[in-house]
């Protein structure tokens, strides 16, 4: 019997795609290989993550891309050295367990069937006590970037990008100003609020509305208050997720509990719900994605908790086909964000029902 085993870690996903991708480079057809894109990088003094994105990606704003891939050799995405050697290998997330590889198929198993719709193996069926509980990460680890949720409908207290102030600055290439990494904003403090020297905000935008749920929050970036003014301030960008630009909104960022080495315990008859949103729309979700669910705290959903999501549509009597896992990232009192964490088969989109399958201890 093969086991599958659902990872939690960033890092440990990170680690695994770039092993399970050097080992399947030579396998991919050509036709899925950008050209002029070397599948190593030997970094000369002056280069920067953000050089090689824009070289080999065509967008500098895809550095963590290739950062993601080459955890191994930098330990920190701000400083690469001469001489190091850095995978350009393919950007697509690829998921290694115990004994089952995700991503490319087995030729000639009889356990793997391949659907010609997407470029996953689709995983045989297993009894629930047969699919491993995801790791929590260490004691100490880094904080998740924030995964964005649904406001529910609530007049938080929003702030508001205002502008970017000094180097380095994006303004001559649009009429919105934008800044990197360590760059600083102009900010606007929600009405009768201050903020203080030191707060930690997290940098959004708000996107579509999702009926009777509110507005996404997407979050860009994470800054801190270095300058206080009796209408705002200003804050440097010190963690970025995606273009921060003015027009954007800042909310206080919430503390990140360590969880240690606790980790979710399986369970029968879980908590029943329903995906409502997917925070990036695609044709088929992927490995990695947000999804929002319509389970919240008030529903006694914890970080950490595992919720399988099932086939829609099956006729009542059968017993309900798992098509993937995901992961609660973060909880709101009515709805929860979920990390995908493992794709069986198609059937994940707005509208799935979704099932609580491991619980993180009280």
């Amino acid at each position: 019997m093969r086991k599958t085993t659902i990872f939690r870690s960033s890092s440990l996903v990170v680690l695994c795609a770039a092993v399970a991708s050097a080992g399947a480079t030579a396998q991919e057809p050509d036709t899925l290989q950008l050209p002029q894109r070397p599948d190593v990088h030997i970094v000369v003094a002056g280069e920067t993550l953000w050089d090689l994105a824009q070289r080999y990606l065509d967008d500098p704003f895809l550095w963590p891309e290739i950062y993601r891939l080459n955890t191994l050799v930098v330990e920190d995405p701000h400083w690469i050295f001469p001489g190091e050697e850095l995978r350009l290998g393919p950007l697509d997330t690829t998921m290694v367990g115990e004994t089952v590889v995700v991503g490319q198929p087995v030729v000639g198993d009889p356990d793997v069937d391949v659907s010609p719709q997407v470029e996953q193996a689709v995983l045989p069926d297993q009894p629930v006590e047969d699919v491993l509980v995801p790791d929590m990460p260490p004691p100490g680890a880094p904080p998740p970037p924030p995964p964005g949720f649904l406001t529910e409908g609530q007049d938080l207290p929003w702030g508001k990008v205002l502008r970017a102030v000094g180097k380095p600055t994006l303004s001559s290439l649009s009429a919105t100003s934008s800044t990197l990494i360590y760059g600083e904003v102009a900010i606007e403090a929600p009405r009768d609020a201050m903020y203080q020297l030191g707060d930690s905000l997290l940098m959004a935008k708000l996107t579509r509305d999702v009926p009777g749920w509110g507005k996404i929050v997407h979050p860009t970036g994470i800054a801190v208050v270095t300058q206080v003014t009796d209408d705002g301030g200003r804050a440097q960008i010190v963690q970025q997720f995606d273009r921060v630009s003015d027009g954007q909104v800042a909310i206080p960022l919430e503390p990140f509990r360590d969880p240690g080495m606790v980790v979710p315990v399986p369970l029968d008859n879980g908590l029943m719900g329903a995906i409502v949103e997917i925070r990036d729309p695609r044709v088929i979700p992927g490995q990695q994605d947000i999804l929002f669910i319509d389970r919240g705290r008030e529903d006694g959903v914890a970080l950490g908790d595992v919720f399988t999501v099932l086939r829609p549509g099956q006729r009542e009597g059968i017993a309900p086909d798992t098509v993937g896992y995901m992961q609660i990232v973060h909880t709101r009192d009515q709805s929860s964000s979920g990390l995908l964490i493992i794709i069986n088969d198609l059937g994940i989109g707005v509208g799935a029902p979704v099932q609580l399958f491991a619980k993180m201890p009280t």
